[in-house]
């Protein structure tokens, strides 16, 4: 597939999570418009080889002509090659990586930690607790990395596939708070 790059490299943007942006620049602003207009998913964050891929799910135009828009994560993708530019933006050729590997036990574990989180932070394990409440590991792996203050690690996160062992990453951020 081709994808429009929005490059942010201070930004990891994973699956089931919204981010929400300020467009100001005149080529993203175009890349925006071209989006919005085709209906076409866009990747954002570090350019390298895996990057978060979405859709501009709401948007506002403002008077100056940039946007203020929400992206929801889809997919991790991995950027196979760099396009001739589109009105001054980057484009790739892309592929949608898949998720694998089995996950054993480790939404328990996370559970456990949750109660012991509760106990320091009721807000956390309040905001963890509702992201278990998808079941869907994947999503509980994606949301809750989302969260992961360091930029270098949240982009291991997104490059991993294995939801195991993003899973156990997880863990590890999660035992480290209580």
């Amino acid at each position: 597939m081709e994808l429009p790059v929005f490059p942010l490299p201070s930004v990891v943007l994973f699956p089931h999570t919204l981010l929400p942006l300020h467009v100001f620049e005149p080529r993203y602003r175009a890349m925006t418009a071209w989006c919005l207009g085709n209906d076409h998913m866009l990747a954002v964050g570090r350019v390298g080889s895996v990057m978060g891929a979405g859709r501009i799910v709401r948007h506002l135009e403002l008077p100056d002509g940039g946007y203020h828009i929400v992206v929801a994560g889809e997919a991790r993708v991995a950027l196979e090659g760099e396009l001739p530019e589109r009105d001054g933006y980057r484009l790739f050729r892309a592929r949608t990586l898949v998720d694998e590997g089995q996950v054993q036990g480790q939404l328990a574990t996370i559970r456990a930690l949750c109660a012991t989180l509760a106990l320091r932070s009721e807000e956390a394990a309040t905001f963890v607790q509702s992201v278990l409440d998808s079941g869907d590991p994947s999503e509980v792996a994606d949301r809750l990395a989302g969260g992961i203050p360091d930029v270098e690690e949240r982009q291991e996160l997104l490059a991993c596939t294995r939801v195991d062992q993003r899973l156990d990453r997880i863990i590890q951020a999660l035992a480290g708070l209580v």
